[in-house]
């Protein structure tokens, strides 16, 4: 009798034991390997490799110039998909379920055409690339971007260079 029992609770214990796969990582921190880095607000970094849990980003992968905070790859840096007006919400970035921003720009540098960009854009292909940044000059002073104001470039005087309708 004292054996069976002994031999049920090693049983028991074997399948508590074996039912456990050794991933501790956090609930809201999506990790194949159990390394504590991968995707979600809850992970140490993200993860380039997350099949081996001695190699993440920073460790053994190239850096990747993205601060996001909640994995959805939008954010801060030249390798965001995209800025991030929501970096707790893994569903929520510029353009998915925030408030609509007048400014178009493809590549995510800010810059584009509309009232809030940070300026005008010459090469809407490449996030490192706008005007004064590595763009030709130039010569038109036009605070409110309807392509009037001061300067040979412009298409001619502006009226009004706080409205882009005169």
């Amino acid at each position: 009798m004292r054996r069976s029992v002994l031999q049920m609770l090693l049983c028991l214990v074997f399948l508590v034991l074996s039912a456990c796969d050794g991933d501790t990582s956090p609930a809201s921190c999506t990790d194949g390997d159990g390394d504590g880095y991968g995707v979600g607000a809850d992970c140490a970094g993200p993860d380039c490799d997350d099949d081996d849990a001695g190699c993440w980003e920073g460790a053994c992968c190239e850096a990747v110039d993205c601060t996001d905070a909640d994995g959805d790859g939008y954010g801060e840096g030249e390798d965001c998909d995209g800025p991030d007006c929501d970096d707790d919400d893994a569903g929520c970035w510029a353009g998915a379920c925030c408030e609509a921003v007048d400014c178009i720009d493809a590549d995510g540098d800010g810059h584009g055409e509309g009232e809030d960009c940070d300026g005008p854009d010459c090469d809407d292909d490449d996030a490192g690339c706008w005007e004064g940044a590595c763009c030709e000059a130039v010569d038109c002073i036009d605070a409110d971007g309807d392509g009037y104001g001061e300067g040979e470039d412009c298409d001619g005087p502006d009226c009004d260079d706080d409205d882009a309708g005169c």
